[in-house]
């Protein structure tokens, strides 16, 4: 992470190190954390001498975005091989996506949803990218960097809402960190995150989630994968799966209102995961 301001130095340390006390065998492990500062315009000399090497006559801090004055949060995360993404890009047929399977590894996707709902932490960006293999079907979560705090109020989750300038317009929904990525990424957000003034709260990791089962289930390229989304946002229906199960329970986790939409800890229990590899 790159900063410019004491102000921001302090506050992304205390965040990292806060990270750094989440435990679960499905959120990636951040082992530890440190704060580099070199004198200015050493790290831009050091970059614009690498670059050189290699040919490369591009502007060296526009491409990595930092400043002569720049401060670097660094972090050390555990070794993933590589992202959901890469792994829908690649298995593209029924086989490779056979329903047991998938059921197991989006088993393992909610649990780490749901242990952050625990701790009343909102991912707000989960998506495929953010989604990583540490071994053959076995999945973590990472990328907590936009996630916020969960407001519970005698019993009862409080809406976090936000202004189209991403600042506060209720006194709710504290940062827990920021990275370059500003609010999510649109094509997973709900249709509350989405809305003039963003609104969400866990249901919206639900959302979210109801979406990434689809692309887990269904072979997409991107517009077709855009169509659908779109589709599960505005309440339309979508006829693309083969499992009559699997439809009804992505339809239940991308219900228009998030009121309707079942928790992680109710998606854990439904029957969808009786049965799996």
């Amino acid at each position: 992470m790159i900063f410019h301001s004491g102000v921001d130095s302090e506050r992304l340390k205390r965040e990292a190190n806060a990270m750094e006390q989440i435990f679960h065998n499905r959120i990636v492990f951040l082992f530890s954390s440190w704060l580099e500062q070199p004198p200015v315009g050493s790290q831009f000399e050091a970059d614009h001498a690498l670059f050189s090497k290699l040919q490369w006559n591009g502007n060296v801090a526009h491409f990595f975005n930092y400043e002569p004055d720049s401060s670097f949060l660094c972090i050390q995360m555990e070794l993933c091989k590589f992202a959901l993404a890469s792994w829908l890009k690649e298995n593209t047929t029924a086989e490779s996506r056979n329903l047991p399977r998938i059921k197991g590894s989006f088993k393992q996707i909610v649990e780490g949803v749901e242990y952050l709902h625990d701790k009343n932490l909102i991912h707000r960006d989960l998506k495929s990218d953010n989604i990583l293999f540490v071994a053959e079907d076995n999945l973590k979560i990472c990328d907590l960097g936009i996630a916020v705090d969960r407001i519970i109020d005698q019993g009862t989750e409080i809406m976090t809402i936000r202004n189209g300038t991403g600042e506060q317009a209720c006194p709710h929904g504290k940062e827990l960190t920021v990275t370059r990525t500003c609010r999510g990424t649109k094509d997973y957000m709900s249709p509350e995150q989405l809305s003039i003034f963003s609104q969400l709260n866990a249901k919206s990791d639900v959302f979210t989630l109801g979406l990434i089962l689809t692309e887990l289930c269904v072979v997409m390229d991107c517009d077709r994968k855009v169509e659908v989304f779109n589709n599960f946002r505005s309440g339309k229906p979508n006829d693309i799966f083969s499992d009559l199960d699997t439809a009804r329970f992505a339809v239940a986790l991308t219900h228009i209102y998030a009121s309707e939409r079942p928790s992680c800890k109710e998606m854990l229990t439904h029957p969808f995961f009786d049965s799996f590899v």
